[in-house]
């Protein structure tokens, strides 16, 4: 088979890999849009006006984007240590509890601890991944 052939033959299937990729990245946003207009006109609310409230909400201004910078960041650092376990091939449950419970754990050593910056953030650090690993202990024991 040459090489023109062999490429021939390629494409498709990589073609066909980035769509079933962007169907699953795309799908669910779209179906939870669909959803959610579709129970907004079963409570007879007008889906375009509850649309622009929470862009709103979230967008409104510089205050509103930052706050959901401030939600938004926990969620990310959570969700790139799930890619982690999920492509050794385990599952993590209790993700949420890990974040609050290392916000507890660091939160006790913020009020605890009267240390200069410099040594203060690593022990901050340090609290909050040893509040989420005890978090994780306890489904890692079960």
């Amino acid at each position: 088979m040459t090489a023109r052939a062999e490429k021939a033959t390629r494409t498709p299937g990589r073609a066909a890999a980035f769509w079933t990729n962007l169907a699953w990245g795309i799908g669910p946003i779209l179906l939870g849009l669909v959803l959610t207009t579709l129970a907004l006109f079963v409570v007879g609310a007008n889906p375009w006006q509850a649309y622009a409230v929470m862009w709103d909400g979230a967008f409104g201004d510089a205050l509103k984007i930052s706050t959901v910078v401030l939600v938004w960041t926990p969620l990310l650092l959570a969700s790139v240590g799930l890619l982690i376990t999920f492509t050794a091939g385990l599952w993590n449950i209790g993700i949420e509890g890990q974040i609050i419970m290392g916000a507890i754990g660091t939160a006790w050593v913020a009020r605890t601890f009267d240390l200069p910056s410099p040594l203060l953030i690593p022990l901050l650090f340090l609290g909050g991944m040893v509040g989420g690993a005890l978090w994780a202990l306890l489904a890692g024991a079960l």
